[in-house]
């Protein structure tokens, strides 16, 4: 089974999956993939659409993802896979009762893009180094138009400040936060007869 890539033809793929609800929800994926000597490559797309089962409920994604691989030399190998997503909805949590939602809550997520790079080096028959680095830029906002506002009381010098709630005082609340993360991993691998040692 091992030996079975090396007999692969150069060739074309398309896979595809559909998935409805009656409620209205429906979720499509999809991947066009080829190999061309010693060059492969997929693209991928991610859809679901989601209204939900109580009020505000509703969510929508979307992802695209490209990923390539070519052989350089019969020990050098490089990998590069591009991702993008998106994601937009209201008041996702569960609630015993559903009128409890919160309808003036709307939140999104974009995370553009998702890049990492890969090398793959082989010294000899069963000695390996893998090096794959990444980069994710993360942005998620929310807005609230039925915030219930908290007020903090200072009491006298030597006191305990103490929060209080505000029942019929609503404040409109938009937060926004970015997120970019930088990872590296570096592995050496080393097969033996009777063991691996990474």
């Amino acid at each position: 089974q091992e030996y079975s890539p090396l007999f692969e033809r150069d060739r074309l793929g398309v896979v595809s999956s559909t998935e409805y609800l009656s409620r209205g929800a429906w979720t499509q994926s999809g991947a066009q993939f080829g190999v061309f000597e010693n060059f492969s490559y997929d693209v991928e797309g991610f859809y679901r659409s989601d209204p939900g089962q109580q009020v505000n409920n509703d969510i929508e994604q979307r992802q695209l993802s490209a990923a390539l691989k070519y052989q350089i030399t019969p020990q050098d190998t490089v990998y590069l896979q591009v991702k993008q997503y998106e994601a937009n909805g209201g008041d996702l949590n569960q609630y015993y009762n559903p009128t409890n939602a919160t309808r003036g809550f709307r939140m999104n997520e974009d995370q553009t893009p998702i890049v990492s790079l890969g090398y793959h080096h082989e010294w000899s028959p069963g000695v390996h180094t893998l090096f794959l680095v990444t980069r994710l830029d993360d942005t998620t906002s929310f807005t609230n138009s039925s915030q219930p506002s908290l007020f903090e009381v200072f009491p006298d010098i030597g006191g305990v400040p103490t929060f209080i709630s505000a029942q019929n005082i609503t404040t409109r609340e938009h937060f926004t936060d970015k997120l970019e993360i930088y990872s590296g991993e570096l592995q050496q691998i080393w097969e033996g007869p009777s063991h691996n040692t990474i």
